[in-house]
C-alpha cells in the first residue's frame, strides 16, 4: 500500500455511527427529571446541553513522509456542561465523525469517535446571549477501511486530542432556556496506528515500517452548530 494511500485519500463517505449519541440523549433525559427548565447559562448550578452537527478541516503530516495533505470530516456532536461556580463549568463532549474520501477508492468506512472533558469560562453572560471560551482534552479512535479494484485495507488508529475555542449561545422565549449555539476553534488531533489488515490478514509492517511506529500529525479548525438547552439542578437539601 502506498504512503499516500494509507495516509488518507480522504474526500467522501456517508456512513455514520449513532450509538454514542443515543447514550448521550439517554443521559439528558435522566438529567431532565432532576432539573428546573429555566436559568441563565453562566450561573452556578446550571446544566448546559448542546446537540448539533459540524465539521473540521485538517492539515496532515506523517512521520514517514514530508508531504503534507488535507482532510475534512463531518458528523454529530453532543455536549453536557455543569457550572460548579459562577461563569465557570466542566464539560463532557462526544463526537461521531465521518471523513470524506476520494473517488479513486471504494470506501467502506472512515470513522472517528471521540470523547473528551474540559472547562468553559463564560466571558459574557446575558439572558439572551452568552459567549464563552473553553479548552478540552480527550481520546479518540479512528477506522479507515477501503476497497480498491483488487485489495482491501483496514487501518485502526487512536490518539489524544486537544481543543480550544469559542462558543456563543442565543436564547429564545421568556425562560431563556432554549436556543441555538455556534462554536469554533482549533483542534490538535494526532494519532498512532494500532493495527493494519491487508486482504483480511493482519500485518506487522507498512512500507517496511512497524505498524505501531506510524503516526499522523493532524491539526485544523472546527465549526459546530445546533440546539442548546439549559437546566438548573434542583436543590433537594
Amino acid at each position: 500500500m502506498s504512503t499516500n494511500h494509507t495516509s488518507m485519500n480522504i474526500m467522501m463517505n456517508t456512513e455514520g455511527n449513532m450509538k454514542g449519541l443515543k447514550y448521550i440523549l439517554g443521559l439528558l433525559i435522566i438529567f431532565s427529571a432532576a432539573t428546573e427548565h429555566y436559568t441563565q447559562a453562566g450561573d452556578k448550578g446550571v446544566l448546559i446541553t448542546d446537540i448539533g452537527v459540524g465539521g473540521t478541516g485538517y492539515k496532515l503530516l506523517t512521520n514517514y513522509s514530508f508531504k503534507e495533505s488535507s482532510a475534512v470530516d463531518y458528523g454529530l456532536m453532543a455536549h453536557v456542561g455543569y457550572n460548579f461556580h459562577k461563569s465557570v463549568g466542566l464539560n463532557l463532549e462526544f463526537e461521531n465523525r465521518n471523513y470524506l474520501a476520494g473517488d479513486s477508492v471504494e470506501v467502506d468506512k472512515i470513522l472517528s469517535n471521540r470523547i473528551g472533558v474540559g472547562a468553559e469560562f463564560h466571558m459574557i453572560n446575558k439572558p439572551k446571549f452568552t459567549l464563552s471560551i473553553g479548552m478540552l482534552v480527550g481520546g479518540f479512535t479512528f477506522n479507515y477501511n477501503v476497497i480498491d479494484s483488487t485489495n482491501t485495507y483496514d487501518i485502526k488508529a487512536s490518539g489524544i486530542y486537544q481543543k480550544i475555542g469559542l462558543t456563543s449561545r442565543f436564547y429564545f422565549g421568556k425562560k431563556n432556556a432554549f436556543g441555538l449555539f455556534l462554536n469554533g476553534g482549533f483542534v490538535n488531533n494526532p494519532m498512532t496506528y494500532d493495527s493494519y489488515e491487508y486482504n483480511n490478514e493482519q500485518q506487522d509492517y507498512i512500507d517496511g515500517i512497524l505498524v505501531k511506529d506510524h503516526r499522523v500529525f493532524s491539526r485544523g479548525f472546527y465549526v459546530n452548530i445546533g440546539l442548546t438547552y439549559n437546566w438548573r439542578i434542583k436543590n433537594y437539601y
